[in-house]
């Protein structure tokens, strides 16, 4: 082995260059700083970012838009004829998103429900004296008849009856167990 030369040192530098930036990428990774592959995964990591001060960017919102659409109920049986209006609030701090039960097609159809769906973290054994009822196995509170607030693990689902027809304690009961509360409890 002789004496390196400048080519060899430049290829030797490169190579200790990408290998840095390779071994970064994956700690980076690691720490939750790069995007999720899993779409579950990511949209977690998205909702617990929009709990922090800062904003997402245009394209994390809409994203995150997306996203929200696998832990919404089906539009079938009893909310066939409806669709859901998503939109991401971006605060300075505590992001949300409005999720709107629009009954029919068009921006004046009315509106069924909305609720707002945001990373709260987990309750702790003081605040769970404020959440007396249950849906599930899950922590709950509300007004008959007008609104249902429940903890599914670090998440809160506010769910508010709009439209008469949906201001029974039954029928808000129902919308919202038809939500996949079990996968956003894991968020």
């Amino acid at each position: 082995m002789g004496v390196p030369n400048s080519r060899n040192i430049s290829r030797m530098s490169i190579a200790a260059a990408l290998l840095l930036a390779a071994t970064m990428l994956i700690a980076c990774r690691g720490r939750g700083a790069g995007p999720a592959a899993d779409p579950v995964d990511r949209f977690s990591q998205l909702l617990h970012q929009g709990a922090r001060p800062g904003e997402l960017t245009k394209a994390e919102r809409e994203e995150a838009e997306r996203l929200v659409q696998r832990f919404l109920p089906p539009l079938t049986g009893p909310l066939a004829g409806n669709r859901w209006r998503v939109a991401y609030d971006d605060l300075p701090k505590g992001d949300f998103f409005s999720i709107d039960l629009m009954h029919g097609e068009g921006d004046k159809a009315p509106r069924a429900m909305w609720f707002h769906l945001f990373w709260h973290g987990p309750l702790s054994p003081t605040e769970l004296a404020a959440w007396p009822e249950r849906v599930g196995e899950w922590p709950a509170r509300g007004v008959e008849g007008h609104h249902l607030f429940v903890r599914v693990g670090g998440v809160e689902l506010r769910a508010v009856a709009e439209a008469a027809e949906y201001r029974d304690p039954q029928r808000i009961r129902s919308v919202v167990e038809r939500f996949d509360l079990r996968s956003l409890a894991k968020l």
